[in-house]
């Protein structure tokens, strides 16, 4: 089994940095993280891809 520890994420709760055996990023807050990678052939997009007004 592999190890792992509880970490604090933005929210203040803390998580841990494995889960289903997979590495995890805990939330840092909005805007904060961007993802890499792709789901199917586009990158995945977020919320700092947009403007803050809408």
């Amino acid at each position: 089994m592999e190890e792992y520890e509880l970490v604090r994420n933005a929210a203040g709760r803390l998580v841990p940095t494995v889960v289903n055996g997979r590495k995890v990023v805990p939330f840092k807050g909005v805007n904060k993280y961007r993802p890499i990678g792709r789901k199917a052939s586009p990158p995945i997009p977020t919320c700092i891809d947009y403007p803050s007004d809408g």
